[in-house]
């Protein structure tokens, strides 16, 4: 199928008002009227694709919808695509007197027609797929969790999307009435991390704590305060697993929290610790 470039048929920028949009078409149509037009110029078909341009560029939303189809397609005049490739199914239509099914297959046979005085044959079939404009959002897991918000810039209009609490990598925030559908990406970080939708947690003792064990608190990512009771001896890499402290989903099921120990050497240590440190030096060469 044939990309139409309907701002190259009306001859006009991509930013042309709607006041500029109607003087362009009034001029063509005086150009290429089959029954008005200038001795040498009418040509219908002509006429007729001047027409589906202006029907698409004056209606706010059709040129929303097709300026959307355009900028993430990225074509240019004239390019030939695959429908299907950008979820279209379109059976074509081959009648010369209907707008084309590049038309038919964005805006579907139902679409009204103004000014253009032309409307679709009663043989017209289309199956269509609504396309919607697909973009990605990455976010963090602390994100993910209480919900965030991103701003999409489309066709140069700032669109706000707001993410839900509880939303994982692979789901969509879809905007119907923008046509657009947002899918996120969850990335982790160095302190939390989602594994299969289970909430992982790196959590830093001190060398002391790991060898005596005691009890260490930290601030889960609901905003609690959790106490852990770390075992003595406890080594890098050893896991606590704390019910009911994970990820919370989007209708409010609460996972659990797999915390992953890792014994931090100091990078600033006092003289005393060196001291005590070079101490312990001293036991483990004898």
């Amino acid at each position: 199928m044939e990309y139409k470039d309907y701002y190259k048929i009306l001859g006009v920028s991509k930013t042309a008002t709607t006041d500029e949009i109607k003087k362009a078409y009034r001029k063509l149509v005086k150009k290429y009227h089959p029954d008005t037009g200038e001795e040498g110029s009418k040509d219908s078909g002509k006429f007729q694709e001047v027409s589906e341009a202006y029907e698409v560029l004056k209606d706010e939303e059709k040129r929303k919808k097709y300026d959307a189809f355009g900028s993430n397609a990225n074509f240019g005049s004239g390019s030939q695509f695959d429908p299907s490739q950008y979820g279209y199914h379109v059976e074509y239509s081959g009648n010369a007197g209907d707008f084309s099914d590049f038309f038919n297959m964005i805006f579907g046979s139902g679409a009204g027609f103004g000014a253009s005085g032309f409307g679709f044959g009663t043989n017209q079939r289309q199956q269509q797929t609504r396309h919607e404009v697909e973009a990605t959002a990455n976010i963090s897991v602390y994100e993910a969790y209480h919900g965030t918000q991103r701003m999409l810039d489309l066709n140069g209009e700032s669109i706000t999307v707001k993410i839900p609490a509880g939303i994982r990598t692979g789901q969509s925030v879809r905007l119907k009435s923008k046509g657009v559908s947002v899918k996120i990406k969850v990335d982790d970080d160095n302190k939390y991390k989602l594994i299969d939708g289970t909430l992982n947690m790196n959590l830093g003792i001190a060398p002391y704590e790991a060898v005596l064990g005691g009890k260490v608190s930290f601030a889960a990512i609901d905003g609690s305060t959790v106490t852990v009771n770390i075992k003595a001896g406890t080594q890098s890499g050893q896991k606590l697993k704390i019910p009911k402290k994970g990820f919370k989903d989007t209708k409010g099921n609460v996972g659990d929290l797999i915390v992953n120990i890792t014994i931090m050497a100091p990078t600033s240590p006092t003289k005393e610790e060196i001291e005590l440190y070079k101490e312990l030096q001293k036991l483990h060469s004898v």
